[in-house]
């Protein structure tokens, strides 16, 4: 899965270096491969790298010809896995329209309650961040983030991850990494045919709609069904990790049936205790 890895397999394994040469969702393996194969594929000579090896002997002493103590024995491998996160992050409310939204220009500005001071105007979806390797952008951005508000209880959020996994160059996702998309909220989704109680009567069409970061068909566009949904993840190779509170577990249980087959994990939060569980084996199988 490393350039360095790939080199050092064999006398004649190579590794293509061109950006995106694997499909979405690949792994890195698919980049390390005879020199002829890699073209087949469509990689440039020029992007293939297979440098000659250099061999520097630092210590060579004679076998011992003393049995030795072996130490503990290694049961298990790897015992210890390093995982390279890249983080993006996005937020959500609904449709800016009634019945869902409060449109009185005074409430479309601040339409949480008087009580809270850090409110931000509503919005359907946005893409605040893309995909990061620094971590201190990720937090910054996400501390920033103020509430927002709506009129009824579910939210937006099918509108919220279609875009996020159809939008890819505009997110950031890579071809050769694990896709992940974490979504966490206390409440439901509106779905396809809520948009009728707005008279939005254009059905959703699958497609990426982003400009300056926010999701311009929110108020021309139905939301799309959990089919809909579960076939983008699907074909843009996504796994959904659910992190909701507790009363909002059979509301997307009953979801997880039409989607792919898929493991879905459930957080339940309190929002002032944050829970780190091993998901690894889950997201793997």
């Amino acid at each position: 899965n490393s350039c360095s890895n790939c080199i050092r397999s064999g006398a004649y394994c190579m590794w293509c270096k061109q950006l995106n040469f694997t499909k979405p969702g690949k792994q890195k393996a698919a980049r390390c491969d005879t020199w002829a194969k890699l073209v087949e594929r469509g990689c440039m000579e020029g992007d293939i790298i297979s440098p000659q090896n250099i061999l520097t002997v630092t210590k060579n002493n004679i076998l011992s010809t003393n049995a030795f103590v072996k130490d503990e024995p290694v049961q298990l491998r790897p015992q210890e896995v390093n995982l390279k996160l890249r983080p993006g992050f996005g937020s959500f409310v609904d449709k800016t329209v009634l019945p869902f939204t409060n449109t009185n220009p005074e409430k479309l500005k601040k339409p949480c309650a008087e009580k809270e001071q850090f409110c931000q105007p509503a919005f359907g979806y946005r893409h605040v961040l893309s995909m990061t390797a620094n971590d201190a952008d990720f937090k910054r951005e996400v501390d920033k983030q103020r509430i927002s508000g709506n009129l009824d209880s579910p939210e937006g959020t099918l509108d919220a991850i279609m875009q996020a996994a159809v939008c890819g160059d505009r997110i950031g996702w890579r071809n050769s990494s694990t896709r992940l998309i974490v979504l966490t909220t206390d409440d439901g989704f509106h779905m396809a045919g809520d948009g009728k109680l707005a008279g939005i009567l254009e059905p959703n069409d699958e497609r990426c709609y982003m400009d300056n970061q926010l999701y311009t068909k929110s108020n021309d566009m139905d939301y799309p069904s959990v089919g809909q949904v579960a076939s983008q993840l699907e074909k843009n190779n996504i796994q959904p990790i659910f992190a909701v509170t507790k009363n909002m577990e059979n509301v997307y249980r009953v979801s997880r049936l039409s989607f792919f087959q898929s493991f879905f994990l459930f957080f339940f939060l309190s929002f002032s205790i944050v829970i780190n569980v091993n998901i690894c084996n889950a997201v793997t199988y």
